[in-house]
Formats: structure tokens, sequence, C-alpha cells
């Protein structure tokens, strides 16, 4: 960054003056800036003339709201006029305009139903200087809080100390039930950044799934009949939930019973279960 000093009239034989920082929410102890310490500007004296120094800002990749130094004059030199005729208490301000950039990010995960608590992490990519908080939320995907699937997450707040890397956890607590199902999904945003005027992106979302770990099985009873009798109750059963529903195909297979010798019929037929526990079909 180049800073101008200019002489606004003539001054007889020139003049020296030496130029110094001074620290503003720009700090030296925080490597903001290289700082200047009587770097000496030498003006032969014209009208108008104009004399520049370079400061140097330190490049980082710490998000921070635009920082300022102070710039002054001292140890005035004049060579031939009265130094009390040059006025040297001008001072200026430097601002240094952050260029840096920070997100958040969550990444995606899954876990069983009946299993711990699903951990959902969220990740800050680069420093931001100060720390911040922000809201965490779920919202129904396939799983749904009305089916009780999950427990809904509602702004919970997570603080960051600002650091590059820094990882905050929260957890979902999934439902456990004995029901077969698809696995399921939800969705975690995040909302209510809360910095000192610094803008983290915060529009990452992730995906969470739930895991179906249960099962289910149809059984079918044995059964004995009076060949006189004309008819038997097959009966099946399903010994656990099966979300949605299913049909499934029931045939028989000759034993020592046979078609072929006209013991029975055939059985060639759907069975449609609704899917409810202890369900049982028959034909």
């Amino acid at each position: 960054i180049t800073v101008t000093v200019t002489l606004d009239n003539a001054v007889d034989g020139g003049l020296t003056v030496d130029m110094s920082t001074i620290d503003g929410t720009a700090t030296i102890t925080d490597s903001d800036y290289v700082a200047i310490t009587n770097q000496t500007l030498n003006f032969t004296g014209t009208a108008g003339e104009t004399q520049t120094v370079t400061f140097s800002p330190t490049a980082d990749t710490k998000l921070e709201a635009n920082e300022t130094v102070t710039i002054s004059m001292s140890n005035l030199a004049p060579n031939a006029a009265d130094a009390a005729d040059i006025d040297t208490t001008d001072t200026g301000t430097i601002t240094i305009t952050n260029d840096d950039n920070a997100a958040l990010t969550i990444a995606d995960v899954s876990g069983d139903e009946d299993g711990s608590d699903i951990t959902v992490t969220v990740t800050l990519d680069n420093a931001v200087d100060g720390g911040f908080t922000i809201d965490v939320n779920t919202a129904d995907g396939t799983a749904t809080t009305a089916d009780s699937d999950y427990t809904s997450i509602t702004s919970q707040t997570l603080t960051f100390a600002g650091t590059t890397g820094e990882t905050q956890t929260f957890t979902i607590d999934p439902t456990d039930d004995t029901k077969v199902e698809t696995n399921e999904t939800l969705t975690v945003s995040m909302n209510n950044l809360q910095s000192t005027s610094l803008s983290v992106t915060t529009t990452d979302t992730a995906t969470v799934t739930i895991n179906n770990d249960d099962a289910a099985t149809v059984t079918i009873d044995d059964v004995s009949v009076n060949e006189a009798d004309g008819t038997a109750t097959i009966t099946a059963t399903l010994n656990a939930a099966v979300a949605g529903g299913f049909t499934v195909d029931l045939s028989s297979t000759n034993g020592t019973a046979t078609t072929g010798d006209n013991d029975y019929n055939a059985i060639s037929q759907t069975l449609t279960f609704a899917g409810t526990s202890g369900e049982t079909q028959s034909i």
C-alpha cells in the first residue's frame, strides 16, 4: 500500500521528516502488518511536492473485520526555513481490507435406528477472528417426526472459537422401533449466524440416513384335514410391522399327495398384507 505525503507550499532549503506507524485495530502483535519506524522522507521544498512510503500488510487466511493503522510524522528537519512554520501534525489512516472468507460444512452421516445417537459434525475451514455461534436445525425427509422416526432439533446453538479446521458436533436421536421399512433420511441445515460483522458461509446442508435394522417373517401353520371335509384353511402370519405392506405368492408342491393322483387341487394364490404386526391372511 503506497502512502503519499504532500507538501502544500514551497520550503526554502527543503526538509526531511520521519514516518512511523501506530497500531490501531490492526496490531504488530497480531502480525497484521510490518511496522514503519522513523522512515525518513526527503523533500527538496517544491510546492505540491509529494513523497511516498510503502506500507506492507501481512497476508493471512483469517476472516476478520477491516482493520486500521495510523501513520504520523516526527523529527522535522528543515534545512533553511523556520521549523515553527512547517506543520507536521497531520496523520493518515491506513485501512487493511479483509479479503479472506470462511465456510462451515456439515458431513453426511448414517446410523442404525436402534443404535446409539447419530453424531453430526460441523467443520470450519478457515480461522474467524473473535469466533461466532451458529444454530442447527433438522427438517423431515423420508424420515418424519410425525411418524416418530427421530427427535427433531430446533435452533440448537453451536459455539466456535474461530480456529482453522475446528469442529463442533451434535447428535440426532433416532427412534427405536420394530417396523421393517426402507432406510430413511432427514436434512440438517444452519441459520442465525452470530458474529462480529463477519460473514461466514453457512449454506451447506447434510443428509442424515437412518438405516433400517429390523426384519419380519411370514410363517405358514401346518394343518391337517380329513379328505372328506372338502377344504382346509391355511393361515400365513406376519410377525412384525412392514411399512407400506406387501404381497406374497402362495403355492403348493406335491408331497405324497399329488395333483396327478387327484389328491388335492393345486394352490397358486397371492396374499396381500397391509403390514400390521401379527396380521394373518388365509386361504
